[in-house]
């Protein structure tokens, strides 16, 4: 259940997982079977009738053999005493916020092999996340998405800690010296409502704005956001030809549902606005419970009265993210009537593994396939955000090989409904939309001795003019580094 004081939490800055073990040891219990039995408990008290059907229909086996616990009887019986004692509850946000993994220690206790400078990158000021619902996982590919490498800090010219080139002063919208949103495009404006983000995503684009800067998840959030939002109407109202608000962070729906319902009412007060998207990490990423009923119905009621489309745009990026748990967030959502739109960042080791090519279209088709069945619509695969470690960084021409595996075989497996929609680098002007014919078309530049690569890719840019573009990625020797690469592709 959503506490309402949640908001209020402060970001703690020692792990609690340690005072958890010490609440464990007299029961003998690691810290991650007592997350695999807390979860059990949860999906037997709130997983049924048709939801299972849905679950196991998705995930292709009985619940049974998806969550489940080896402990013997008297283990379980001691631990029943502790959670009814602590009031532990695996369907409560705030349980998941204090038990993810926050520290050096409590990393390599999990993935046991890590590069010794990380803890050094997390003296640095990095703020690591790895929620309870990707521990329980142990999936290590998918583990390794929220653990940062040593070259965090290291600059490169391939990295920008902006490469979207949202927060770029001339792209942020600001009304009597309050930030609104950032505008990229003439017809929608992006609205981040805070910096915290309890998703400890390496990847992010917005890495260096939530892991560094976003420390305290939640001070006086929900004031603030309707100041925003107050002042983004009334500039909404000014400018017709805005037909889109993003809402994003962050993580948005950090924001109490009584502070969903105070922005709503005042983007009840829009006169030309068309759609509102939510760009949330919260069904996949690990706290899917906060997809409430509250928050849809009011969401429902925002829709219906304004006639303004509200769409999920969800954080995804490996498989084993479809959890009962998210795929219960998924179908109350969909029965809502709201799309779901999958973001999928492409990273090196966590969906891409550049040295198997199978493995990486293994993955890839097991994605496609989930979200098919899910509901989800495969909407956007990003391959490169230049931001964090490069050691996640995938070439573009192996990705624009995989690309056409993908979505354009003339003999396609999946159905095109499970395809990406989209395939783009994120750049600072907009997105670069890719298609494996590019191979045909860009010119490529090795620069072994600075250690980087440049393609040159031509994009329109509208009115028939085109322009060309400098894309650059760090040299990785082996798969990148040979000049002549592109002349297979030469018709």
């Amino acid at each position: 259940m959503l506490q309402k004081n949640f908001e209020k939490t402060i970001q703690v800055e020692t792990s609690n997982i340690d005072k958890l073990k010490d609440e464990l040891k007299p029961i003998s219990v690691s810290v991650l079977d007592f997350f695999q039995y807390l979860r059990l408990k949860w999906i037997k008290q709130n997983v049924k009738g048709n939801d299972i059907t849905y679950i196991e229909k998705v995930l292709g086996k009985p619940i049974s053999k998806i969550v489940i616990t080896k402990l013997s009887e008297n283990k379980k019986k001691k631990m029943d005493k502790l959670i009814k004692r602590k009031n532990y509850n695996w369907g409560d946000i705030n349980f998941h916020i204090t038990y993810r993994i926050t520290t050096h220690q409590d990393i390599i206790e999990v993935l046991e092999k890590i590069e010794p400078q990380i803890e050094d990158i997390i003296k640095k000021g990095y703020n690591v996340s790895i929620m309870p619902l990707a521990l329980v996982t142990k999936n290590k590919d998918l583990l390794f998405k929220f653990v940062l490498k040593k070259d965090f800090f290291t600059d490169h010219i391939s990295k920008s800690w902006d490469p979207y080139g949202i927060f770029s002063r001339k792209v942020k919208l600001f009304r009597k010296g309050f930030y609104l949103a950032s505008q990229k495009f003439k017809r929608s404006v992006l609205m981040n409502i805070t910096s915290a983000c309890p998703f400890g995503c390496v990847g992010c684009y917005k890495g260096f704005f939530t892991r560094i800067i976003g420390k305290k998840f939640y001070t006086d959030l929900q004031k603030a956001v309707s100041k925003q939002a107050k002042l983004l109407v009334e500039h909404l109202n000014k400018h017709p030809e805005i037909k889109t608000v993003i809402v994003s962070g962050g993580e948005p729906l950090l924001l109490s549902n009584d502070g969903w319902k105070k922005m709503l009412q005042e983007f009840l007060k829009t006169k030309y606005l068309g759609e509102f998207r939510i760009c949330t990490g919260v069904i996949f990423q690990g706290l899917p419970f906060r997809i409430n009923d509250e928050l849809l119905d009011m969401l429902e009621s925002f829709e219906n009265e304004t006639g303004i489309k509200v769409n999920f745009n969800a954080h995804l990026g490996h498989p084993e993210q479809f959890t009962p748990e998210s795929l219960i967030a998924i179908r109350k959502i969909i029965k809502k009537g709201f799309p779901i739109n999958s973001q999928i960042p492409l990273q090196r080791g966590v969906n891409i593994f550049i040295e198997n090519f199978d493995k990486t279209m293994n993955i890839l088709y097991q994605l496609a396939q989930l979200q098919g069945i899910s509901g989800v619509r495969p909407y956007k695969y990003i391959l490169h955000m230049n931001v964090g470690s490069l050691e996640y960084s995938v070439p573009l021409e192996f990705m624009l090989e995989v690309l056409a595996e993908l979505k354009y075989r003339i003999d396609h497996p999946w159905p095109e409904t499970w395809q990406p929609v989209s395939f783009c680098i994120l750049y600072q002007k907009g997105n670069i939309l890719l298609s494996p014919q590019i191979l045909y078309t860009i010119k490529k530049e090795v620069h072994k001795d600075k250690d980087y690569i440049v393609y040159r890719i031509p994009i329109p840019i509208g009115e028939r003019k085109w322009l060309t573009v400098k894309y650059i990625e760090s040299l990785l020797k082996g798969y990148n580094d040979d000049p002549d690469s592109l002349k297979k592709f030469k018709v």
